[in-house]
């Protein structure tokens, strides 16, 4: 999902509908795919809002990008978290956003255009993660994002073919 210049193979539009794909191709970017709007409750809303707020004080740059742009935003918010989402929020294909990730309201983080990891809308990254985040060289931080399940499963294997060497 990146082009050979480096940048993310991303494209999304504001609300003039003016291609802005170069946010996402530099520095640290926290992208939230909303490809189905209407299925998110506020409490979804909510979460997303305070992780786009936290993510700016951490340093990154935050993107929403939601099929349908900024009509996706629901009415009910409050002026707060409205104005912190509006701020930020792009329009972008709802087949593009489910490619870059699977959990509608997950988040995708590049690195200067390169994909480093991601979250679904359930995990989102704490303070505590986004501080790691941002303190990390994104080479290890995205290291450390994929080797972990890889590790875990090599064990797992290695257990198993040591109780199949005993039986």
């Amino acid at each position: 999902m990146v082009t050979e210049n480096g940048t993310p193979d991303l494209s999304f539009t504001d609300a003039d509908g003016a291609y802005q794909d170069e946010l996402a191709s530099v520095g640290g970017v926290m992208v939230v795919s909303v490809y189905s709007p209407e299925r998110l409750d506020t409490k979804d809303w909510n979460r997303i809002s305070d992780f786009v707020t936290s993510a700016s004080a951490h340093g990154f740059r935050p993107l929403v990008l939601a099929s349908g742009g900024m009509k996706a935003l629901p009415d009910n918010l409050d002026l707060v978290k409205s104005l912190a989402l509006s701020a930020c929020t792009y329009s972008a294909d709802r087949r593009t956003l489910q490619s870059l990730n699977r959990s509608n309201g997950g988040v995708t983080y590049f690195y200067d255009g390169m994909l480093v990891s991601k979250y679904p809308l359930r995990r989102l990254p704490s303070d505590h993660k986004l501080d790691d985040l941002a303190a990390a060289d994104s080479v290890e931080a995205m290291l450390g994002y994929s080797s972990h399940g890889h590790l875990n499963f090599q064990g797992f294997l290695l257990y198993a073919f040591g109780l199949i060497l005993l039986i």
